[in-house]
């Protein structure tokens, strides 16, 4: 299977659950991005807003995966619909949910390795614990997902959630 017919059997399980979809750019990448608010009794009665952003691009390296990954929680920080303004983030945050798959058929080993360690919490991404975000590759030529499969104790709702997308979505 190509990028585009990948992205596009994606795509269609996301419309097909109401998601959002825009298309934009990142670093010369061209992403889809799928945006949701969603509520269920499981969360302790919170709603989630998940922003998955997906990209393909023709090489995957471990510096590529790192800055792609930057990149996507600044555009899903931006972008997301429903979450509070700045003043009211310290009282009733809403927790987001960032799943970040990039795709390529040709990924370096360094790259599939620092994936599957745990995503580390960027302070200077992140504005609270609320939010999670998680690397996924997708290498074409091996039909193989990487990513961080272990759940945190501390951080189980979030990484959850994530892990619920990818096996719903990207497998």
């Amino acid at each position: 299977m190509d990028a585009q017919s990948y992205i596009n059997k994606i795509t269609d399980k996301l419309k097909r659950d109401e998601f959002e979809l825009e298309k934009d750019n990142l670093m010369g990448i061209e992403i889809t991005s799928a945006m949701k608010n969603k509520f269920k009794l499981s969360w302790y009665n919170e709603k989630m807003n998940f922003c998955i952003v997906i990209g393909a691009t023709r090489k995957i390296t471990k510096a590529d995966i790192e800055n792609f990954s930057n990149l996507a929680l600044d555009y899903a920080f931006k972008n997301s619909k429903g979450l509070p303004s700045a003043e009211a983030a310290g009282i009733c945050a809403l927790p987001l949910i960032v799943p970040i798959l990039l795709i390529s058929f040709n990924v370096e080993a360094d790259a599939k390795k620092i994936i599957e360690k745990k995503p580390k919490m960027n302070l200077a991404k992140t504005r609270s614990w609320r939010e999670f975000y998680m690397p996924v590759i997708c290498d074409l030529k091996e039909s193989k997902l990487y990513y961080f499969k272990k759940t945190p104790i501390w951080r189980a709702l979030g990484y959850k959630a994530i892990k619920d997308i990818i096996e719903k979505y990207f497998l």
